[in-house]
């Protein structure tokens, strides 16, 4: 009996720059590649940084309302593709739960014990990254989540937070060893398709790729660091075949 395929997530993130029409040819560029989901940023931006931040310009040019991330997530489905979102804004998410498949929880916020439990009470699907915690935090994470939630329906992402990572720095035998026997997946911000790849191999149950039209499409950095279409059938490509070599 063959093993699940991993589950392709095309990371959108801020990469539409907060143009709708842009969002929804980022979905449809995703489904060409291979994606089996798409995932994005739901965020208010006064209810995420300060307007002293120097980031509240950006984020605000960037930010799409809740009536066009319910209008993006019936766009997906309609394309047979799962929409996830990561909720920067707590308000936010009784507005958007049933519109979503999985929701996703940042690095910054896997510590985040309100934010988590307030998703656990939607149901849903949950991923959380990984990256900024020792094993110490990990078993932590863990044990919070057996006591607050259901673990088959949880799901970990591997992750450095380099953006780009160093390949020296992705230590992927930690998905191969898995020694904490959860359900396992990556998070690649690594240029290129090898380490998703190199995930794949060691037993990734999620692949998640930031995830472009363009690498040059303007100044904002992701879109360079990101996977394009081209890139992205490769990984998925390599998904489907694998099986098929090794059983």
């Amino acid at each position: 009996m063959k093993k699940k395929a991993p589950l392709l997530i095309a990371e959108i993130g801020n990469n539409h720059e907060g143009k709708f029409d842009l969002a929804k040819k980022l979905i449809l560029s995703a489904k060409k590649g291979g994606a089996d989901a798409v995932k994005f940023q739901t965020y208010s931006t006064e209810k995420f940084v300060t307007k002293e931040s120097p980031s509240f310009r950006r984020l605000k040019k960037f930010e799409l309302s809740i009536d066009e991330h319910i209008k993006l997530a019936k766009f997906t489905k309609k394309n047979n593709l799962k929409y996830i979102t990561t909720p920067l804004s707590i308000s936010l998410i009784d507005k958007i739960k049933n519109y979503v498949d999985y929701f996703k929880v940042a690095s910054s916020d896997n510590n985040f014990h309100f934010l988590m439990k307030k998703l656990f009470k939607t149901k849903k699907k949950i991923i959380i990254s990984m990256g900024l915690i020792n094993e110490k935090e990990i078993i932590k994470l863990k044990d919070f989540i057996f006591k607050n939630n259901n673990l088959k329906k949880t799901f970990f992402l591997h992750c450095v937070t380099n953006y780009p990572a160093d390949p020296k720095e992705l230590n992927l035998n930690f998905i191969k060893n898995n020694k904490y026997k959860i359900q396992l997946g990556y998070s690649d911000h690594c240029p290129g398709v090898i380490a998703s790849i190199i995930a794949v191999n060691m037993g990734a149950i999620m692949i998640e790729k930031h995830f472009t039209l363009d690498k040059n499409f303007s100044d904002f950095r992701d879109h360079n660091l990101s996977a394009d279409q081209y890139d992205l059938n490769i990984i998925s490509d390599y998904i489907k075949k694998q099986s098929d070599y090794i059983g």
